[in-house]
């Protein structure tokens, strides 16, 4: 018996990167879908390696990072629930661009790179894509842009307000919950928990930030912007 992901296919495609695609396309899609669970640690794919289909992540969360000559990595994005893994390799050919590990006990779908094409191309669900990947990269740029910054207050500063523009609370008065621990979001910024820990205390302490645990409020994102804005690339999501 095939295994199951505990949740219906159609559904998690439905919520994933195949939103409003018609249901033929998403029964089509279904029916090649295979449910792999992933142990803590575990590999979904490396960087480097055959592009063979796309990842949903059903359960769990799945770390996409790049490693350098001497072992360090540089973490990309932390992917969760019905985020997709690989569509960049699927759509633009080539092998994956980064690797995927698990950060928990993970499960996700798997879906051949053949027939995602051929849905694709079929139902006119690239304009979707498309959009998609175009978001994958505006946070890319914003990730070079964060790594480019000179203080580590710079860069949770830039951090904060990108996290503020992904949840369309940009503004005085928002309030959203931070998307990463501080130990995945030193991570992702090139540095330490302590260090981003300080930033935090920082901007509280200054008046722009409320924060409760991972509950942000937005006192003055003037502010915010002053930290980031004379050493941010133009045209960065983060500082807008």
């Amino acid at each position: 018996m095939r295994a199951t992901c505990g949740r219906d296919e159609s559904d998690v495609l439905h919520e994933s990167l195949f939103r409003g695609l018609e249901p033929g396309g998403l029964e089509r899609l279904a029916r090649h879908a295979v449910c792999r669970r992933i142990p803590r640690n575990g590999m979904v794919f490396r960087a480097g390696g055959r592009c063979r289909g796309l990842f949903i992540v059903v359960e769990g969360e799945v770390q996409l990072y790049r490693s350098t000559a001497d072992g360090r990595e540089q973490v990309l994005n932390v992917v969760t629930g019905t985020g997709v893994l690989g569509d960049i390799a699927v759509y633009g050919g080539g092998p994956y661009v980064a690797s995927a590990r698990a950060r928990t006990s993970t499960r996700v779908l798997f879906l051949p790179r053949s027939e995602v094409l051929a849905v694709s191309r079929e139902t006119g669900a690239v304009d979707k894509v498309l959009g998609d990947l175009g978001e994958k990269m505006r946070h890319m740029v914003w990730l070079i842009d964060a790594l480019s910054l000179r203080s580590v207050p710079a860069r949770v500063a830039s951090a904060l307000l990108e996290f503020a523009r992904q949840a369309d609370v940009a503004c005085d008065g928002g309030e959203f919950t931070l998307p990463r621990t501080q130990e995945q979001l030193a991570a992702e910024l090139g540095t330490t928990r302590e260090s981003v820990a300080r930033a935090l205390s920082r901007f509280r302490r200054a008046g722009l930030i409320d924060r409760t645990g991972r509950h942000v409020r937005l006192r003055s994102v003037e502010g915010l912007r002053h930290h980031a804005r004379d050493l941010a690339l133009e045209g960065s999501p983060g500082p807008r």
